[in-house]
């Protein structure tokens, strides 16, 4: 096999595993909730109606409104850069640099996040078999796999001789 071939694997691998590991967190996270806003009488209702703030026809326990999550945006961002710009940048040799970088900061930054968010949501005693199947280690784990592909990608990249 040659080494264009197996660059573009690579490629393909990490484009991949960014875009299952982006498509996950935004499924758990998305960056737009809807959630119910209550509205507690009557009259706030109709004032609402007369303002247009709330159709006439809306249920008569709330209305649902959405909301973007701004702390959902970092890893989202991170993602996206994941997914397009790495995959593109690693096409070119005076890039690819820039694509490990891109990759290498986006595991150490999920790797704090994931670890902060496990450890505020923690419920239950600490055991070390709770924190292997109740933590985000799995994610941590598929996270560091889209490095090492990055990494073997940046190796090639670095040290082929215009193959």
């Amino acid at each position: 096999m040659k080494i264009a071939s197996i660059k573009i694997s690579l490629i393909i691998a990490l484009f991949l595993i960014s875009l299952g590991g982006l498509m996950l967190h935004i499924r758990i996270h998305p960056l737009i909730e809807k959630h119910q806003e209550t509205i507690k009488t009557e009259k706030e209702k109709l004032s609402r109606i007369a303002k247009h703030q709330i159709p006439e026809h809306e249920h008569k326990h709330g209305v649902k409104k959405s909301t973007f999550n701004w702390s959902h945006f970092p890893p989202a961002f991170f993602g996206i850069l994941s997914v397009i710009i790495a995959p593109i940048f690693f096409l070119n040799k005076n890039l690819a640099p820039w694509a490990y970088l891109i990759t290498g900061m986006s595991c150490i930054f999920g790797t704090i996040t994931m670890t902060h968010f496990s450890f505020i949501n923690w419920k239950q005693e600490l055991s070390f078999f709770q924190s292997i199947n109740k933590s985000l280690l799995a994610d941590i784990i598929i996270l560091w796999a889209k490095f090492a592909i990055a990494a073997s990608l940046y190796e090639i990249i670095i040290h082929s001789k215009g193959e």
